[in-house]
């Protein structure tokens, strides 16, 4: 049998307990291991968020985790997993509809009880259905998780279907944000009832998993889809560790097959791990040739490969007919394994393609390498989908290195494989070589016989014909003899003839000598001649040798000239090589400098989840981050801790651990139950002694009399006693059958919870007992509503049980999410916060609706130990086993204060006043925190804000305020928060504005008055009649005109303030939300409630431009150039308009209705405000570079000259707060430094920082 039809996933078995390169299903669960701790926090994440993120490199089982691992714990808390691979050429239907049908074959798969989808019905319309519920076979609510698994194919195989993808894209935002979809907005602002719709639920979840190399393409769509950047798990290699558990099938559930022995074990798990490593780091005493042994703790292991061994050894196994792997069969056929696997991996692509892996991915020595993937695919060495193939199937991946992308074997155990097999393609090669060369030879040895065959007949040859000359020779030497006596007689005549030849000659002689003269004197003529002509020639050849020599010289010039050139265009040559060297290195240190930025932020991002209670050390290194490269992750991680710091105000130290704080309704007192059954209560400001109550069993809980004169305590001793903490006297005890766990006290009512299974009800007054709730486990927790009517209990059974306190019958019980360890009603009774243990989450009912608000779970990192409301019910603390107390807005579960504990918080307590909270934990002590520090400037209103305006510079602020008819128009320092004049008004005010000059304030009425005001003196200078309610002002830049506007059918009115006559009049119906003048004084802006924002031309009121949004348009800001126009709307989003041509310039999606603030100085920032977040926006890019989370919603803003400072007013309840935010690296940097008190340790650098030379964070801090 295969590891591929193991693999198929029917037959994993104690007999087949791998599924070689296969995946894991829900089926298998009892044979998948490993991995238990990322499926842990897997779960955890998803339980936190509507999104979730799971990445990795390729092998290391992100299927496997999510069916095997994830999935059967997300059936124990209730979530429906729904799984989905999209088919991305199905082009038949919008690609997210896929999701609708595997939801419903889910649906039917475990018999859920829900409503079907209606027909056209989108998957965002029937999940936000008003009556569409998800409930199980056994009776509980389910939330559906769409699990969007390999989600890297939407970029691959999705490029070719581009328009779906982009709907897809489009169509998952509206989802995970929660964000109305456009064509249903449409159709309800068409007239559609959508009364059938939840419009704000949000009652499932999502996850996507994908390959690490395609992070940067999914966070591309982070404009669209923030919450990709908040909940994520990275998946890592396998630990040797738990990759032991994998061989051996010993699990905490139970050893799942008895496959492999211990041992045996352990050495699979180095097989697959080993490394080669070179002698130069093998260390002393390693000879060459050896392989150096890892230590076992640094071991790392890829899933796949280990499953794909496994699954082989055991096919030999039963091939073998033996019971067990053992080291024998691991040693003959270990490396056989991987070799058939590499062979399978490679059997099918092109020579080229695998001479590339075996000569280019491992280096000579034979150790792992990698290789520029783009080089590859520019060399044809790979195409894209060959790429995929291998990837897929094991053998490569991509490895993101210094911001570049380089494609490696996927593990160092398949380079002996590819060495060998790379070698043994060699060794082919040189044996045909040789045989080559062996051919060569023979020819050559064939070629010489030839040659010494046709020697030998010329020699023969040359012996025949030498003996014919030699009988020549005798012939010859015959022939000289007769021919030397014929010489001899020619001899004799010759000498006669030599006698009569000399007379003659004598005779010849004169006439010569005679010849001669004549000659001689015609030589001299000629000589003479000649003479001349040689003369004529040299200064011929002269003058052509420096006319050549005049050209050769012009030719050196201009050869000269030309090397100078050449030279000089060398030397640009090697200036611009020397630049780009440069700019290379500069790059190179620059992505050297954003990878430890990033790898720094995300340590910072870890050190905040697993020990949160380490503030400093969480910013220190979230601070490095932000000083090598500002990026949003480390501007949140410095910005949150900066915005959630709050200042320790004063200590009580304790001899023992704190096991619960309460202070006194009358903010007198604060009481502590101390190990060892001691309650300490603390006076406040402390002008009196301390009181010490002993208790003869461990005190657990308390509980003050609303009077703040008596204190409940339940102890271990089987009873809760009431004491009058004037006297320090014993009232009376509470008895229980066990131990009592839980004590509250209403009006008139006290209530307490025990181990006997029972919560009781006690007369306050006369401490006798009126009923008794029976649960079927033992009590965890109890509360009772401020008025006694209404009591909460939990028990083991993980059940919330609500009780009528006058009756004493059990009302409904919540809905289950798990085991309650603490309760707590708000104040107006309305609303119960319950603290579960298993997600660490607290959630908030509202009663007796049962709606969850906020519908997001407040999350810590570990169970909740300790809840406490403020008593104006606006805020809700809590304690927690991460070391760490938090303070949450209870409306809309933002975080706005984390105060660390150096151990486990067990209890939380509020100041009446809602300013002061008082913790306890174990580290022995209880604190007392300010949590309102550092929050800003507070202006205190007297009654309900109606409208406000900042001035340019942030200093002034203008209110209006009132209730009923009576009404005030405040102006205010904002820097010191002094009040400087308030005018009162009977008509409600319902529109301000400042003067750039802030010599005058506008204020307009609902009765159609504008009031001017001298802001010196307070003084009304004079009024105009808009002639209708006023809700927008705007004064021109130099001060001489005003804009109002309002609704009823009223117009735009431009008022010239030196006549007080209006000189133009627009119209823009049914009503104007806002006005705005461009700073050049030319136009005037109106956003209006028919969706449009309109330019007006300001001296004769025609309109110039008009720009159309989905929603009304509700806020304007001008850009300083006056050339661009941002805009806030209902529909969620801030655009950019180019105030000429109408063009839409940019988009900025967010939570809620959108209203722009104001522009950095030289109009390249834009801040908004939604949903109580400023977010600061890169006006030409939409880049988001930093989010700030307010306390309430922000009315105004103003970001200083030098963009280092952003200044906002914002609402809480009847108070103004203007805030000083640092914006920017430098401004944010000196801001966190002012409120720390050290820097990183040396060893802290060197853990978190590296090899870098130390350097002080904050340069003036120990």
């Amino acid at each position: 049998m295969s590891a591929e039809r193991i693999a198929a996933g029917t037959l994993i078995d104690a007999e087949n307990p791998w599924p070689g390169l296969g995946s894991f299903d829900e089926g298998a669960q009892h044979f998948f291991s490993g991995r238990d701790a990322e499926s842990a926090e897997l779960l955890r994440l998803v339980s936190q968020a509507p999104l979730t993120v799971l990445f990795g490199k390729s092998g290391l089982g992100k299927t496997s985790l999510l069916e095997a691992g994830l999935f059967p714990r997300l059936r124990q808390q209730n979530i429906l997993p729904v799984y989905i691979r999209l088919n991305m050429r199905d082009r038949s239907a919008p690609l997210i509809r896929q999701a609708l049908v595997a939801l419903q074959a889910e649906v039917g798969k475990h018999g859920v009880d829900t409503a079907a989808p209606e027909e056209g019905e989108s998957l965002w319309e029937h999940l936000h259905g008003r009556h569409v519920e998800w409930w199980s076979a056994k009776n509980q609510p389910l939330i559906p998780l769409f699990v969007f698994d390999q989600f890297e194919e939407t970029f691959t195989l999705g490029a070719e279907n581009a328009d779906a993808i982009e709907r897809l894209r489009l169509d998952l935002a509206d989802l995970i944000e929660n964000r109305i979809p456009a064509d249903l907005a449409q159709r309800i602002e068409g007239g559609a009832s959508a009364e059938h719709l939840d419009l704000r639920g949000q009652r499932y979840k999502v996850l996507l998993s994908f390959r690490e190399d395609f992070l940067p393409e999914v966070e591309g769509w982070k404009g669209e889809l923030p919450s990709l950047m908040r909940n994520r798990l990275r998946l890592l290699p396998m630990s040797a560790d738990r990759a032991l558990q994998v061989v051996s099938g010993n699990r905490p559930g139970g050893r799942a097959h008895e496959l492999v022995r211990d041992d045996t074990a352990r050495e699979i798990v180095r097989f697959v791990a080993a490394v080669q490593t070179k002698v130069e780091k093998a260390g002393p005493g390693t000879r060459r040739g050896q392989t150096a042994d890892p230590p076992w703790e640094n071991l790392e292991l890829e899933p796949a490969l280990l499953s794909l061994v496994c699954a082989g050894l055991n096919e030999k196994r039963k091939a073998r007919a033996r019971a067990t792997i053992d080291a024998a069969l691991l040693s003959e056929t270990g490396n056989a394994i991987i070799a058939d696997f590499y062979q399978r991996c490679v059997a099918d692509v092109p020579e080229k393609t695998r001479r590339f892996i075996e000569d280019a991915l491992i280096t000579e020595g034979g150790f792992r390498n990698s290789y520029p993937l783009h080089d590859a695919l520019d060399q044809g060495q790979l195409t894209e989908p060959l790429l995929r193939r291998l990837v897929d199937r094991r053998l490569l991946r991509i490895d993101h290195q210094l911001g570049a992308e380089r494609v490696e074997l996927i593990h160092d155990r398949l380079t002996t494989v590819v060495r060998e097999q790379r070698d043994r393609e060699r060794a082919r090669i040189r044996a045909r070589r040789q045989r080559r060369m062996a051919w060569v030879a023979g020819g050559v040895v064939l070629a010489l016989l030839a040659i010494s065959a046709q020697f030998l007949y010329l020699w023969r040859t040359s012996a025949a014909l030498q003996s014919e000359a030699e009988a020549q020779r005798s012939e010859a030497v015959r022939g000289r003899e007769r021919a030397e006596a014929e010489r001899e007689r020619a001899e004799d005549a010759l000498r006669q003839l030599e006698v009569s030849v000399a007379e003659t000659k004598r005779a010849r002689d004169i006439a010569q000598q005679q010849r001669d003269a004549a000659t001689q004197a015609r030589a001299q003529a000629v000589g003479a001649l000649a003479e001349a002509k040689t003369q004529r020639d040299e200064a011929k050849i002269q003058r052509d040798a420096a006319q050549a020599q005049r050209q050769l010289a012009e030719q050196q010039q201009k050869e000269a000239e030309a090397q100078r050139q050449l030279a000089e265009e060398q030397r640009k040559e090697a200036e611009t090589q020397r630049q780009l060297a440069d700019e290379q290195r500069k790059e190179a240190e620059e992505a050297k400098r954003l990878v430890l930025a990033r790898q720094l932020a995300a340590q910072a991002d870890l050190l905040q989840r697993d020990t949160p209670n380490r503030r400093d050390l969480i910013v220190l290194v979230a601070a490095e981050s932000l000083k090598r490269q500002p990026l949003f992750d480390n501007d949140r991680l410095v910005r949150e801790a900066f915005l959630l710091w709050r200042p320790q105000v004063g200590e009580y130290p304790t001899s023992a651990p704190v096991q619960a704080v309460a202070w006194s309704p009358d903010g007198t007192r604060i009481a502590a139950a101390v190990g060892g059954g001691t309650v300490l209560v603390w006076s406040r400001p402390g002008n009196r002694a301390r009181l010490d109550l002993r208790h003869p069993g461990e005190a657990r809980r308390l509980a003050w009399s609303p009077d703040g004169r008596r204190l409940a305590v339940a102890d271990d001793d089987d009873s809760a006693h009431v004491w009058d903490v004037e006297s320090g006297r014993d009232l009376g005890r509470l008895k229980h059958g066990g131990k009592v766990v839980a004590v509250a006290w209403g009006a008139g009512v006290i209530v307490t919870g025990g181990r006997d299974r029972i919560a009781r009800l006690w007369d306050a007054d006369s401490l006798r007992e009126v009923h008794r709730l029976t649960h079927p486990n033992p009590v965890l927790a109890v509360a009772v509503t401020a008025d006694g009517r209404q009591v909460a209990t939990s028990d083991e059974s993980k059940v919330v049980h609500l009780w009528n306190a006058e009756s004493g019958l059990e009302l409904k019980p919540l809905p289950n999410y798990g085991r309650v360890d603490v309760l707590a009603w708000s104040p107006d009774g309305q609303r119960l916060a319950c603290g579960y243990t298993e997600s660490s989450a607290i959630r908030i009912w509202e009663l007796p609706s049962f709606n969850q608000r906020p519908e997001t779970p407040l999350v810590h990192q570990k169970p909740v130990t300790a809840l406490a409301w403020s008593r104006d019910g606006k805020y809700l603390a809590s304690g927690s086993n991460d070391r760490i107390a938090r303070v949450w807005d209870a409306e809309d579960g933002r975080e706005l204060a984390r105060l660390p504990h150096d151990d486990n918080l067990t209890g939380v307590s509020w100041e009446p006043d809602g300013r002061l909270l008082a913790t306890g934990g174990l580290d022995q002590g209880v604190r007392v925190w300010d949590t309102g520090a550092g929050e800003g400037r507070r202006l205190t209103l007297d009654g309900t804000l109606q409208t406000m305006a900042a001035s340019t510079t942030g200093r002034l602020v203008a209110s209006a305020s009132g209730t009923g008819g009576e009404y005030a128009v405040r102006l205010w320092d904002g820097e010191s928060g002094r009040e400087i004049f308030h005018v009162t008004q009977r008509d409600r005010v319902q529109a301000v504005a400042l003067s750039r000059d802030t010599r005058l304030l506008a204020a307009g009425t609902r009765d159609g008055q504008v009031l001017v005001i001298e802001t010196d003196t307070g003084q009304e200078r004079f009024r105009l009649a808009h002639g209708g309610p006023v809700l927008a002002i705007a004064w021109s830049p130099d001060g001489q005109r005003l804009v109002t506007a309002g609704y009823e059918s009223k117009p735009i009115v431009v008022w010239n303030l030196a006549t007080r006559q209006a000189v133009a009049r627009m119209r823009h119906d049914p009503r104007v939300a806002d006005v705005a003048w461009s700073p050049d004084g030319r136009w005037i802006a109106s956003a209006g409630e028919d969706h449009t924002v309109r330019v007006w031309d300001a001296a004769t009121g025609g309109e110039g431009m008009r720009g159309t949004h989905d929603g009304p348009v509700i806020g304007l800001e001008w850009s300083p150039d006056s050339r661009r126009l941002a805009t806030g709307s209902g529909d969620r989003t801030a655009r950019i308009w180019d105030s000429t041509t109408a063009a839409e310039l940019g988009r900025f999606p967010h939570r809620g209705r959108v209203v722009p603030l104001t522009w950095s100085a030289d109009g390249t920032l834009l801040v908004t405000e939604s949903s109580g977040v400023a977010h600061v926006w890169r006006a030409a890019s939409g880049e988001e570079v930093s989010r700030l989370a307010l306390t309430g919603g922000a009315r105004a803003a103003v970001l200083s000259p030098d963009t280092a400072t952003l200044t906002t007013i914002s609402l809480v309840g009847q108070t103004l707060l203007v805030v000083h935010h640092p914006l920017g690296q430098q401004a944010l940097l000196a801001a966190t430094c002012a409120r720390l008190s050290r820097n990183l340790t040396a060893q802290e650098w060197k853990e978190y920082v590296g090899d870098e030379p130390y350097r002080k964070t904050c340069p003036n801090l120990p």
